[in-house]
């Protein structure tokens, strides 16, 4: 298992908790969960600005590898590594001014 490359994330980058729960009403009006999975999951919506052709060659060869098989991801918000990490879409790539790029990529897991 490979680590996700090690790069910089702008700060438009942002993860979403799922709680994995669904929430109904009864006919009287009372509120029941239910938890369809045992633990939280996470989006992370990367978005890496200016990256160079080598950097933006790193996420590609990284997502080429590792396109259904769980990595490490250590999301720079709170330092904390999530051990088990899909791509839940290819990688998006943005030429920008210059020798550069805007890499956005949508991980999933927990």
């Amino acid at each position: 298992m490979s680590a996700y490359p090690s790069l910089g994330c702008s700060y438009e980058s942002k993860a979403t908790v799922d709680a994995g729960l669904q929430i109904d009403r009864a006919d009287d009006g009372s509120v029941r969960a239910r938890r369809f999975y045992a633990a939280d999951t996470v989006t992370f919506d990367l978005v890496h600005d200016h990256v160079t052709a080598t950097e933006r060659d790193q996420i590609l060869a990284h997502y080429a590898a590792h396109r259904a098989v769980t990595f490490a991801f250590t999301w720079p918000g709170n330092g904390f590594v999530y051990n088990s990490v899909l791509y839940a879409a290819a990688p998006q790539v943005q030429p920008l001014s210059g020798p550069y790029y805007r890499v956005s990529v949508t991980l999933t897991g927990r």
